[in-house]
């Protein structure tokens, strides 16, 4: 028997944490990290779950600076 294992990866900022993010191939085992599927992992996940933090951030600065009507027009709010 083999023992089960996880590879997992998570990041960390100032902001909080981004992730975790599990590699697994589509049985759900786990799979060890080579070059493809890391850049897989920042081009399906990182990115994605960046684009709220940003998009978050960019419209609370609106807010604070009196720029309300900016956030509504660039986001059609």
């Amino acid at each position: 028997m083999h023992p089960q294992r996880v590879t997992v990866w998570c990041g960390l900022w100032a902001g909080g944490v981004i992730g975790p993010y599990f590699f697994e191939n589509e049985f759900g085992q786990a799979v060890t990290v080579n070059g493809v599927r890391y850049r897989e992992m920042i081009s399906d996940f990182l990115v994605i779950e960046n684009m709220s933090i940003f998009f978050y951030h960019r419209i609370e600065v609106c807010h604070r600076s009196r720029g309300e009507h900016l956030a509504n027009i660039v986001f059609h709010t």
